[in-house]
């Protein structure tokens, strides 16, 4: 899309290895952070929903500084979801920047170490393990793990009761209806449905891998959450399996909002073949629920209480020395 922005810092421009122009705004790590918060949370979620989002987006800026994760030939970072979304000040409100100020330096520790702290939009009530996502990534860890977003004990297997899962109604934080003051992004991506016409799913599958028209799909595994990980496409001349949560996701244009998802094979008046697809939540689900954190807030949970739920095992620190 198009926007005007407004930037601070020090802009740069130079010339990439595939020879375009790279444009750079050199700023503070505490003042970039201004301009990621109210994009990624938004600018209207309460103080310490903003102070949770402020940690955890500084706490996977110092990983991605330190490991050079995102590092270009002349940047340290990218401004998109793929790093996080940085957009200049239009959105910057005097509670963001409060929350940015308020939790200066502060990040998320396991022992030692500061954690990348993982954060989407809507787990759609529980959380995934993080070797299921990424299995590249990370082993099993504590603070990446899988949990629902409830503070009660809940009697549900998404894992292996996933229809009943998408098709119930919990009582975990990031659902709109126990949390009516869940803003409007939230409330659409708690549960969603969408239609695909056989011989759409057919021709995005082909421009993977050339297997005809599809005449099935396997789901081969999910993860705790009920998110697809390995998922198996039978078409009329060859096969295709994919074997991460995004992979699957981009089976649609644009992708799919979670691989948490369930289906139906229908047939049209016109005997075209109908999917109908019911899913739960928007993003990967690794770490923080956005959308849990802003009802935590309004409950009146504070911060550091909200990043230990979805963060277990870890603790704020300064990555600053004290003056």
């Amino acid at each position: 899309g198009i926007e005007d922005r407004v930037y601070e810092g020090e802009i740069e421009i130079s010339i990439n290895e595939n020879h375009k122009f790279d444009v750079i705004v050199s700023l503070p790590l505490e003042n970039y952070l201004c301009g990621v918060v109210p994009y990624e949370i938004g600018s209207d979620a309460p103080i310490d929903a903003l102070k949770s989002q402020v940690i955890a987006a500084r706490s996977e800026t110092v990983v991605a500084l330190i490991s050079g994760k995102y590092k270009g030939s002349s940047f340290d970072l990218c401004a998109d979801v793929e790093c996080q979304v940085f957009a200049g000040n239009n959105k910057r409100t005097i509670q963001t920047d409060k929350a940015v100020e308020e939790t200066r330096g502060l990040c998320l520790f396991y022992g030692e170490e500061v954690i990348g702290a993982y954060y989407a939009s809507n787990c759609g009530g529980m959380s995934e393990n993080v070797e299921n996502v990424w299995p590249s990534r990370s082993g099993t860890v504590p603070y990446w793990s899988s949990h629902f977003d409830s503070d009660k004990e809940l009697k549900y297997d998404p894992k292996h009761n996933t229809e009943e899962w998408i098709m119930s109604n919990p009582d975990v934080f990031c659902n709109s209806y126990y949390h009516p003051e869940l803003p409007e992004w939230s409330k659409k991506n708690f549960r969603w449905q969408i239609e695909m016409t056989n011989d759409e799913l057919s021709n995005n599958l082909n421009e993977i891998k050339q297997i005809g028209a599809l005449q099935e799909i396997k789901i081969v595994e999910r993860g705790n959450s009920g998110r697809i990980i390995k998922a198996r496409f039978l078409g009329s001349k060859d096969s295709l399996d994919l074997n991460t949560e995004l992979e699957i996701r981009k089976i649609k244009k644009p992708p799919f909002r979670s691989s948490c998802f369930i289906f139906d094979k229908t047939s049209a008046a016109d005997s075209s073949i109908i999917y109908k697809f019911n899913g739960a939540g928007w993003g990967h689900g690794v770490g923080m629920c956005q959308s849990g954190a802003v009802a935590r807030a309004y409950s009146g949970k504070p911060y550091y209480q909200i990043l230990n739920h979805y963060f277990p095992e870890t603790k704020i620190k300064s990555i600053y020395s004290k003056q």
